[in-house]
């Protein structure tokens, strides 16, 4: 059986046209397995929870965490974003959600709207300051109470490519700061090139008492064990895995990937990997380089014709990312 066919694709916030009724789909608290529907009005999405005022006026509470997707009347502006974004048109993305913003009067609504600029800007990879644009947005949006797949937009680092001079110097002025999100950030940028300090850095962030940071903190350490992980290693990682809030699973899947890879077990490692983009697909950036990263697995595995498919489709739907560059150097050999 190929690779590419093991998985399915559940979406947090699906797309859809401008209707006067929110909907919500969460999981069940009995039976994580079971997925309930709400209807109504959303009042507002935050770290704690979703409420929702129904039809009979009754409001209902839901935590952050069950939240599956939902939907929710948009403007025109916020509809064209979302395509361009998914499109992976992001400048036009970028100039849509601010012509959107300016008419959002929901708090909640008006956090998502930026939290998908920080991925517009995150999606290009360090260039053109991008990184250090995502993470100043990011950085003002935190100030807020978050909702999961707002956190989520937070720009880290989940890979080893190379990192710019300016992006290096911001890094370390994150780092440093009183934000435990920037502090998070910075050292996610500087793990591989100034590594004693950004996992003292990490270490500390382990053991906050924001489960989130602690969460992120750590997955981020295991990029630094992934040249020593055995097998019941990463299958302890991949079970830590599944007590994450399901927003924040991509960047520490991703690992999971290149520590399987590591271990020669490329079947392992593709599926690792394909789960980001199609888990995660709002992660443009970390989307990419997981694709790229599973065709090289699917080559290993003598699949290179469906690797080839993973190429194209990183060149056509993530333009302008650094995966997409390489991509298209395989395509040409």
């Amino acid at each position: 059986m190929k690779i590419l066919f093991l998985l399915t694709i559940p979406l947090l916030i699906a797309a859809h046209s401008l209707r006067a009724e929110d909907s919500v789909w969460y999981s069940s608290a009995a039976d994580s397995r079971n997925e309930l529907k709400a209807a109504g009005t959303i009042l507002d999405f935050n770290r704690r929870e979703l409420i929702i005022k129904g039809v009979s006026g009754r409001e209902t509470a839901i935590a952050a965490d069950r939240v599956r997707r939902l939907e929710f009347a948009r403007s025109a502006a916020h509809q064209a974003a979302d395509q361009a974004f998914e499109s992976g048109e992001m400048d036009k993305a970028k100039s849509q959600y601010a012509e959107g913003a300016k008419g959002e009067t929901r708090p909640w609504a008006w956090r998502e709207m930026a939290a998908q600029v920080v991925r517009c800007w995150t999606a290009r990879g360090d260039q053109d300051q991008s990184i250090e644009k995502a993470g100043a947005l990011f950085l003002e949006l935190a100030r807020e109470d978050l909702a999961p797949p707002v956190f989520a937009a937070m720009p880290l680092a989940w890979t080893d490519r190379p990192v710019s001079p300016a992006l290096s110097e911001q890094a370390k002025k994150w780092r440093a700061s009183d934000s435990i999100e920037g502090q998070l950030i910075g050292a996610s940028w500087l793990l591989t090139t100034d590594r004693e300090a950004s996992v003292a850095v990490l270490g500390s962030l382990a053991s906050n008492r924001d489960s989130r940071i602690a969460d992120l903190a750590k997955g981020q350490l295991w990029r630094t064990e992934i040249s020593t992980a055995d097998r019941k290693t990463i299958e302890r990682w991949q079970k830590g895995i599944d007590l994450l809030s399901p927003a924040l699973r991509g960047g520490p899947w991703f690992v999971v990937g290149l520590a399987w890879a590591r271990q020669q077990e490329p079947g392992r490692a593709a599926l690792a990997f394909m789960r980001v983009p199609i888990q995660f697909p709002a992660e443009r950036l970390l989307g990419s380089e997981a694709l790229l990263a599973a065709a090289d697995q699917l080559v290993l595995r003598q699949e290179k014709i469906e690797a080839k498919g993973l190429w194209q489709e990183i060149v056509t739907y993530y333009p302008g990312s650094p995966a997409a560059r390489l991509a298209a150097e395989k395509l040409k050999r």
